[in-house]
């Protein structure tokens, strides 16, 4: 009984609670390793979806081993919810923010998609994958590059089945990623990806 007036009290304080205060609230909550601060989390950039601050500042800023976990637990949530981030940083404001904290959501983005293709959720991969291309490109940040290609690198069937028509169908995508001398277990990626 006393679980759930806590439940109850909680619910009441975060209606009054600005979004992006709750946001940090909670991002410190996981952090420290409170399990119902990431799913209090996820919950509020779900019903948020157009509030790219959000998306930007908190949703990016959980810790790998948390993205993960809930990245297996949840893969077709978390490949939406990682989608809506990749699109606001290629439709939306980037306002004020230092350029090289764009690494941080797109590390974030990669680590779901690494984590949907090893735990073989291949459908919500390729999903995402598409979004995750398009915001990498559009950032150009070198960094996250090298670490997509030395993924990509690593990448065998299916997996590589599955997302050599995502970077086929984006001419500026495989632009982008092209690399020579570039080395691929998978074929299909070399093929794609290999430079001249």
């Amino acid at each position: 009984m006393s679980k759930l007036q806590e439940m109850v009290q909680a619910a009441l304080d975060d209606r009054d609670e600005p979004v992006l205060i709750r946001a940090r609230r909670l991002v410190e909550g996981i952090v420290l390793g409170q399990e119902q601060s990431l799913e209090a989390l996820i919950r509020l950039v779900d019903a948020h979806q157009d509030d790219a601050d959000l998306y930007f500042d908190y949703f990016a800023q959980i810790p790998t081993g948390p993205t993960r976990a809930w990245s297996h637990s949840d893969p077709e949530r978390a490949a939406s919810l990682a989608g809506v981030l990749a699109r606001h940083l290629v439709k939306d404001s980037w306002g004020d923010r230092d350029r090289e904290y764009a690494s941080t959501p797109l590390a974030f983005l990669h680590t779901i998609l690494q984590a949907l293709v090893s735990d073989n959720n291949l459908g919500p991969a390729q999903d995402l994958a598409a979004d995750f291309f398009a915001a990498d490109v559009h950032w150009r940040d070198q960094e996250q590059r090298q670490r997509s290609l030395e993924w990509l690198a690593d990448l065998q069937a299916p997996a590589d089945r599955v997302l050599a028509p995502v970077l086929g169908a984006r001419p500026d995508v495989m632009e982008y990623y092209k690399e020579p001398g570039w080395q691929a277990r998978s074929v299909v990626l070399g093929t794609i990806l290999a430079g001249g």
